[in-house]
């Protein structure tokens, strides 16, 4: 619900073009998130308030938080020509793609036999 609201002052902006409209639907808009997340955080306040089912709830948030940072520790990384370490996802994926490119056109320089690996 809070991404059509926040939605909603754009796009009446986008069809009027008036100033002034938008930044009414956006203070209104403001106040609607405003209030849909303090209920948020007042029912996540009661529960953390539990006994039992606020400990639980705490530790699942500690571990989700832990594999976050643990995902973010983690990168990418491939060698380049230069022996430098692409830390940026896409050029690691580009470098695989050129180098299985170029083991696939290769020649082989062995001529096969008709034997099998065992």
């Amino acid at each position: 619900m809070k991404v059509r609201e926040k939605k909603r002052p754009f796009q009446v902006f986008f069809h009027d073009n008036a100033v002034d409209s938008y930044l009414v639907t956006k203070r209104a808009t403001k106040k609607v998130v405003a209030s849909i997340r303090a209920a948020y955080y007042d029912n996540s306040s009661k529960e953390l308030d539990a006994r039992y089912r606020g400990e639980l709830l705490v530790y699942q948030t500690v571990k989700v938080r832990q594999r976050q940072a643990e995902h973010a520790e983690k990168f990418y990384s491939v060698d380049d020509d230069h022996c430098d370490l692409q830390v940026d996802h896409g050029e690691a994926t580009k470098r695989w793609c050129y180098y299985f490119e170029n083991i696939s056109v290769e020649e082989l320089s062995h001529p096969m036999n008709g034997t099998r690996l065992r």
